[in-house]
């Protein structure tokens, strides 16, 4: 098979001991997925090791998604593109919005797709580009939000550290670069693990709006205290 003699050359070159001959043997012998299940449990390959691997062998047919209820909404002339940070003012169901808190200036939302549980997101009102475009009273109530976020995840899901950042256009891979917003992301030593670096699949353990609720009344409890 060209994926086994992929794997061989791979292999060979990067780690070519003895051990990893046998490997390789066994690659040819049992096929690449089984081939998978021996590297993870039996070797001594590293997980950056087996990662290096697996990327190489993994399998690229094109999967199909049915999805016909999409085509109403792709035919409709009437449809509107709307930015889905900017919120409307007379639309103040925050729960369903996933909205913790509402500022002068800036929200906090909860992401939808969260990275993990307690995904935040600060957001200001005003739809620019680019952290640079805001004036001084937005930027200020921003950090001050950021600064909140982290208070609340590290109490109340005991983070243990946290990823803060924007992504500004869309070849610094925002992905929804037409409105600026900062995100914070609650992280935990060993939180990315196997699943993460082999399946490439990300495990949320919490209901969404179990996170929500239990956000809210964290910043609550927290922003009386600040008060």
């Amino acid at each position: 098979m060209v994926l086994n003699d992929r794997l061989e050359e791979r292999t060979l070159s990067l780690y070519g001991d003895a051990g990893n001959r046998k490997l390789v043997k066994s690659v040819k012998i049992l096929g690449y997925p089984k081939f998978r299940t021996i590297v993870h449990y039996t070797s001594s390959l590293t997980l950056l090791q087996f990662a290096s691997l697996y990327s190489i062998g993994k399998n690229s047919i094109m999967k199909q998604l049915w999805s016909p209820w999409r085509m109403s909404y792709i035919e409709d002339p009437n449809k509107k593109f709307t930015c889905v940070f900017c919120l409307e003012e007379n639309n103040q169901d925050d729960e369903k919005n996933l909205v913790v808190y509402r500022g002068l200036n800036v929200y906090v939302i909860l992401n939808r797709f969260p990275y993990t549980n307690g995904h935040l997101m600060v957001v200001p009102y005003q739809h620019q580009t680019s952290l640079d475009t805001f004036p001084q009273e937005t930027l200020t109530e921003m950090i001050g939000l950021i600064s909140r976020c982290i208070r609340v995840l590290r109490e109340d899901y005991s983070a243990q550290g946290f990823n803060v950042g924007a992504n500004i256009g869309s070849a610094a891979g925002a992905g929804i670069p037409d409105h600026f917003h900062f995100h914070v992301v609650p992280r935990w030593g060993g939180d990315t693990n196997f699943m993460t670096a082999i399946g490439e699949t990300r495990v949320v353990p919490e209901a969404l709006e179990d996170t929500y609720l239990r956000i809210k009344e964290a910043w609550k409890k927290y922003q009386k205290i600040e008060d």
